[in-house]
């Protein structure tokens, strides 16, 4: 069942971190490319259309899916699989969850309801969401390199006890 829990926890941080990388890479510097009007009216209708399970799902689970495998590491006694993945979880709600609900939904909610000039509001707020998400995209690839860590190390562990592996 383990190895379900961490397999999931593998993907689902897989995914949110190419999610989080798509939108520095492809999708604001298209937009920053675009008029003022064109970009402001596109990025509210992408923030409208985001808010759906096929995403909320995924970014609400992942922490708590690779927590889980956490706990299981721990009731293993995989104590460094564990800490790698506890470090994947703190990565996920620090620098995913917390970056999202502090900065990048309030600048959405401010673009959303922006009254002004296109202009002055896309200048607002393409680069404060753009430095937030590089720190999700950042966020989002160190857990799942810290995840796979984990699960990689403890399949090593399985093969090679650390205890054995202390005596070499």
């Amino acid at each position: 069942m383990l190895d379900v829990v961490m397999g999931l926890a593998l993907v689902l941080a897989a995914v949110l971190a190419g999610f989080w990388a798509t939108w520095s890479v492809v999708v604001l510097p298209a937009l920053d490319s675009l008029p003022a009007p064109v970009a402001v009216a596109a990025m509210r209708r992408c923030n409208e259309t985001v808010l759906t399970p096929l995403f909320l799902v995924p970014f609400a689970t992942a922490p708590l899916t690779a927590a889980a495998g956490g706990v299981g590491l721990l009731l293993e006694r995989a104590w460094l699989p564990a800490l790698l993945v506890g470090f994947a979880v703190v990565l996920q709600v620090v620098g995913v969850v917390v970056v999202t609900g502090f900065v990048n939904v309030p600048l959405n909610g401010a673009l959303a309801e922006a009254q002004g000039a296109p202009s002055e509001a896309w200048a607002a707020f393409s680069g404060p969401w753009q430095r937030a998400n590089l720190v999700r995209t950042a966020s989002g690839l160190a857990a799942l390199v810290a995840a796979l860590d984990g699960a990689v190390r403890r399949r090593i562990e399985e093969v090679v006890p650390l205890r054995v592996v202390g005596t070499l």
